[in-house]
């Protein structure tokens, strides 16, 4: 792995070397194999960085503690800020790899990511209000007279109904996303960028893997309500 250049490499030579990199999307906005693995890669990469950028805003305000800062603290703050914001860039760059590339592929994955956690949640639904039916069903089957079976009947149907309006109401996913996600998950779980995203940096892994587990658990109805 490339070694880490925060120290020799401003956020100006960062940005500028990222304007200067181009790159042209497939007019089907499909993602490919390689860009996938590229992607784990500099994210991976970009998690140790920003750890880094945290790091020093931790250590510089501790040191600050009781002090007035002056202006060389300005600038080690604003320099270690950047480092962080800048991670990305950074880390596809120290990596030899297209940063303009990367910025499409991370929002092609970002989407793909919270597309494959709606599939998720629409599936989790549909199991709880499979569930809560047929509570009421039994409920139904039990009902000691036709006033209270008509009751049940409507509660039945209600759960129905607002299941296909809320089924309804999700946008329908693109080709695009709908193919970037299946690829996506031939190469880890579809949800995990999206995490990752969320919690950037490294030390996170524990959250990650307990999400991740809680959501299959709520597609297999294992998931228990209080």
């Amino acid at each position: 792995m490339a070694s880490h250049d925060v120290s020799t490499r401003g956020l100006t030579d960062v940005l500028s070397k990222n304007a200067e990199e181009k790159y042209t999307p497939p007019a089907d906005g499909h993602l490919t194999g390689t860009q996938v693995e590229n992607f784990i890669k500099i994210r991976q990469r970009a998690k140790v960085i920003e750890d880094v950028g945290r790091r020093e805003l931790a250590e510089q305000a501790k040191n600050s503690e009781g002090k007035q800062n002056g202006l060389s603290d300005f600038i080690k703050g604003s320099r270690s800020m950047a480092t962080l914001i800048s991670a990305d860039m950074r880390a596809s760059q120290e990596l030899g790899l297209n940063s303009a590339e990367y910025e499409w592929v991370k929002q092609q994955v970002i989407d793909a990511s919270m597309a494959a956690l709606g599939d998720q949640g629409l599936i989790a639904g549909r199991k709880v209000a499979s569930a809560d039916r047929a509570d009421l069903q039994k409920h139904y089957d039990d009902a000691p007279d036709a006033e209270s079976k008509k009751i049940y009947a409507g509660l039945i149907a209600d759960s129905e109904k607002n299941e296909k309006e809320a089924e309804a109401a999700v946008e329908p996913q693109t080709p695009a996303v709908v193919y970037n996600k299946q690829l996506l998950a031939k190469y880890e779980d579809a949800i995990r960028p999206f995490l990752e995203i969320m919690l950037s940096g490294t030390g996170h892994e524990a959250e990650i893997q307990n999400a991740i587990t809680k959501a299959k658990d709520a597609m297999a109805g294992t998931t228990k309500t209080p």
